[in-house]
């Protein structure tokens, strides 16, 4: 108390429990798990989309530069395009090198495209060890100091090319009409080539080159809802499966050699050529 008969307070000490933050209770921490667990569901699709987004924004940029390049070779020879399957089969449509370079990989010796990325689309090593680029067990041949006779040179591209000049009629005419490249006897003097290779004018408005389409088990793991598809005008444009995904089930699921798999590609090819 002081002289004027006034009381002075005494400040008091904080207590011991608000010296301290209060922690959270296991209630809180289970709110804050479940706002997160839900932000990332909501989150998470996008993403993958967006991520599939710029998977085929870069496919269809490699089809661009397919495009160019193959237009570049056709004005060199006489209109000539290296389309075509590797086999009677269609389902062989996808080799560039066997030995000797073969359909799509005689660009790449002419240096019309100097990296072979531009074959695979970036989806393409998840299909398996036969389809990405420079992997064990597809090697890029053109590294390989132009030596296309060493044995066990395989190389398969991540698109498909067209087999045959005619799809839109009956199986037995569009077989005759493949650009089959006989290997068999060819060397890396002297290629094999179609006798009836085509010539660019004569694709006017039909596909030429796309995402591999030959077998369910592409499909499953490519872009799974389309694919990416190049027209013979340097065009390529998205084509949704489910305008020929009962074909793909009717062909099976691997690549064989049998005629109904053949037909089925052949009208898929049809399909592409609707599209344009």
């Amino acid at each position: 108390m002081t002289r004027s008969g006034t009381t002075t307070a005494v400040p008091r000490l904080p207590q011991r429990s608000n010296l301290h933050p209060r922690a959270f209770t296991l209630v809180e921490l289970l709110v804050v798990i479940g706002i997160i667990a839900v932000l990332i569901a909501i989150l998470l699709p996008a993403l993958n989309k967006a991520r599939e987004a710029s998977n085929r924004a870069k496919c269809l940029a490699n089809l661009h530069s397919i495009g160019q390049a193959t237009i570049m070779y056709s004005n060199a020879c006489n209109g000539y395009v290296p389309l075509g399957t590797d086999s009677r089969a269609f389902a062989g449509n996808y080799q560039i090198a066997y030995g000797v370079p073969i359909m799509l990989g005689v660009i790449v010796v002419q240096q019309r495209i100097m990296d072979g990325r531009v074959f695979y689309c970036p989806l393409a090593e998840m299909l398996d060890a036969n389809a990405g680029y420079d992997m064990a067990a597809n090697v890029w041949w053109y590294q390989q100091k132009y030596n296309f006779d060493a044995a066990g040179v395989n190389t398969r591209a991540g698109y498909s090319f067209r087999p045959c000049l005619t799809v839109s009629k009956k199986l037995a005419d569009a077989q005759a009409s493949t650009w089959w490249w006989n290997y068999t006897n060819a060397t890396a003097a002297k290629p094999l080539y179609p006798l009836n290779m085509p010539k660019l004018f004569q694709l006017r408005g039909k596909a030429i080159v796309a995402d591999v389409c030959s077998q369910q088990y592409d499909m499953i793991k490519l872009h799974k809802t389309g694919v990416n598809v190049l027209y013979a005008d340097g065009s390529a444009r998205w084509v949704m499966n489910k305008n020929f995904q009962p074909l793909l089930d009717t062909s099976g699921p691997v690549w064989t050699l049998n005629t109904t798999q053949t037909d089925a590609i052949r009208q898929i090819w049809w399909i592409f050529d609707m599209e344009m």
